[in-house]
């Protein structure tokens, strides 16, 4: 027997894969969803967007999820959703510090769990990704992201100060 619960959280994973014309409704369904704070149900949604033809509704989906499993101190299922992200828009350098900020996180709780033991586990599949986004780079990426923001912006700012025109 299907509880109440069950029930309404099926009805409406069902009621939102059928109501939409499109994956955009869709996505922004789930991140008012998200704002609203019910994330079971937007990580639901998020779910059925992965499998989407369109990247960027998949990479978005992804980064999302991401998040909301960050919010939620659930490291490693973040970081395995920052890396798809990742490998969806490569350029990306939010989903690419939001993953070294997870992975960061995570091994900050596995320490603190494992003070005691000086063992260190060692992730192999993770290794040859992790090579191309070290933590310094991805401070790197930031600051310049940040510093060519700020050129383009104090670059395009232009400052003028009016012609006067003495009437008499």
């Amino acid at each position: 027997m299907i509880s109440k619960i069950k029930f309404s959280f099926f009805l409406t994973i069902i009621i939102v894969a059928f109501s939409f014309e499109n994956l955009i409704d869709t996505y922004n369904y789930a991140v008012q969803l998200q704002k609203k704070g019910k994330s079971d149900i937007a990580k639901n949604v998020y779910y059925k967007l992965l499998s989407s033809k369109d990247t960027n509704i998949s990479f978005r989906s992804s980064f999302n999820l991401g998040c909301i499993y960050l919010g939620q101190h659930q490291y490693d299922s973040a970081m395995y959703f920052f890396k798809n992200a990742i490998l969806l828009s490569p350029k990306n350098y939010e989903a690419k510090y939001n993953y070294v900020y997870a992975k960061l996180k995570h091994q900050a709780t596995v320490d603190k769990n494992t003070k005691t033991s000086n063992s260190e586990t060692n992730n192999t599949s993770n290794n040859n990704f992790e090579k191309n986004i070290a933590p310094e780079q991805i401070l790197h990426i930031i600051k310049a992201k940040e510093q060519e923001t700020k050129n383009k912006y104090f670059n395009n700012l232009k400052i003028e100060t009016p012609k006067s025109k003495n009437p008499w």
